[in-house]
């Protein structure tokens, strides 16, 4: 999930702190993010989601 974020928000600054909450996530929250990633249009998308 986080190689997929990188790719898509890469020149984020803001990404990183993100990503270190990715492991803490259950497992059915990740593949709920995995779908969501689909949508997400812009940066905030993934913020609001977190």
């Amino acid at each position: 999930m986080a190689r997929q974020l990188r790719r898509k928000f890469s020149a984020q600054p803001e990404l990183e702190p993100l990503l270190q909450q990715l492991p803490e996530l259950p497992s059915v929250r990740l593949e709920d993010l995995a779908d969501a990633l689909i949508d997400f249009t812009a940066f905030a998308d993934l913020q609001a989601w977190l």
